[in-house]
């Protein structure tokens, strides 16, 4: 990512202490991601930042896969990742990873005929149940500041402003 799109972004993080007792929703096929998920997960990344300010030019099929390997990391992140799968197919996802000794929600992406219907809100948020039960204590994240709509679904769920990303 070059100097210019990365001080367009901000990182954002929020303290777990209230996730540990939280009633979540029971979210019809949500479940752990699985090893096997990447080539649909990729396929998810890029019907979800198709159009969006995060979508980069030019960018494959297979951009996306090595994304969603990254953000996975060495696949010891893969307990509190979590998706939603609706007939067959991967429809939202919170993918979780470690940075330098913390949390971090590396991709939250909803597909686009599933939007605005709390997918993100409600994958996040079992997602952040399953990191605070693991042991962690803080969660952080990084988005672009003109995505106004991402920014207000972190901030409803608790996240503040931590700093540019540099």
């Amino acid at each position: 990512m070059s100097s210019a799109a990365l001080s367009r972004r901000m990182w954002m993080a929020r303290d777990l202490h209230d996730s540990a007792n939280r009633d979540l929703a029971q979210i019809d096929g949500l479940r752990p991601v699985q090893p096997d998920d990447v080539d649909a997960l990729a396929e998810l990344m890029m019907d979800a930042y198709a159009g969006t300010i995060d979508f980069e030019e030019g960018a494959t099929l297979e951009d996306a896969r090595g994304e969603v390997r990254s953000g996975l990391g060495d696949g010891a992140d893969l307990d509190p990742s979590v998706v939603i799968e609706r007939d067959g197919r991967l429809v939202s996802t919170c993918l979780v990873t470690q940075r330098e000794g913390y949390a971090a929600l590396a991709f939250v992406m909803t597909h686009a005929a599933f939007t605005r219907q709390g997918l993100a809100t409600a994958v996040m948020q079992h997602a952040m149940c399953r990191i605070h039960a693991g042991g962690e204590r803080r969660v952080r994240l990084g988005v672009t500041r003109a995505n106004v709509n991402a920014v207000r679904v972190y901030e409803r769920l608790g996240f503040v402003d931590d700093g540019p990303v540099v």
